[in-house]
């Protein structure tokens, strides 16, 4: 653990808990499989918006390159959240076909229809989980340890990343093994359903794991200046 800043020997385990909570409310509070995968869809654009925030709040230059205006930042970060946003648009239109009305009675829909407008008390608090969480991290990580200083302002602007590829690919795959899961059940749902959420959450940890110790080790390029 020593190569893990001490503040985020919390805040991993914070994040960990925080993305498995979902499964317990799967299981114990009536979820349904588009609430599951909405979630993160929204977490996606809460990312999308702190990505944003890190575009503008970007100091870093190289030497003898002329440092982006504000209001360059300003206009990149825009660009880059409404790109990402017709992006998202186009996965939650993969929810709602394939899994969205997949094997779901009425109720079950309806309650799918409540988180979608903010209405199930556990969905918010999910997702004030990770509006928290992800606040903390472009707080601590970005802000207060000046990296906004040492980090150029295109360096956020990768259209895709491990994240989308992993919603991408997790969406397909669950909604196949869900599809062709037995029908024993646990707690009203598929046993096919728990492993496919299950493998979700695990491959999506690693990864945000996997950037957070990254972006620990990351060395600071000597080129890089602060023009403030």
């Amino acid at each position: 653990m020593r190569f893990i800043r001490p503040r985020n020997r919390i805040y991993i385990p914070i994040l960990i808990a925080t993305n498995f909570l979902p499964l317990y409310f799967y299981a114990t509070g009536g979820w349904t499989v588009f609430m599951f995968f909405y979630l993160y869809w929204l977490e996606t654009g809460i990312l999308s918006f702190y990505t944003s925030l890190k575009i503008i709040s970007a100091t870093g230059y190289i030497e003898n390159e002329v440092a982006p205006s504000m209001f360059k930042k300003v206009v990149t970060g825009i660009k880059f959240f409404i790109a990402r946003f017709l992006l998202l648009c186009f996965y939650l239109l993969f929810l709602v076909v394939f899994i969205g009305f997949m094997g779901e009675d009425k109720d079950a829909m309806l309650k799918s229809i409540l988180a979608v407008v903010f209405r199930d008390q556990n969905f918010n608090i999910a997702i004030t989980g990770f509006i928290l969480s992800h606040g903390f991290d472009f707080l601590f990580n970005y802000l207060l340890t000046n990296q906004n200083k040492t980090t150029r302002a295109d360096a956020y602007t990768l259209f895709f990343d491990a994240r989308i590829i992993v919603i991408h690919v997790s969406i397909v795959l669950s909604a196949f093994a869900i599809t062709w899961s037995p029908e024993n059940q646990i707690a009203g749902h598929s046993v096919g359903s728990y492993l496919a959420l299950t493998i979700f959450i695990v491959i999506k940890t690693m990864v945000d794991v996997f950037h957070m110790v990254s972006q620990n080790n990351k060395p600071l390029d000597i080129h890089i200046h602060n023009k403030y």
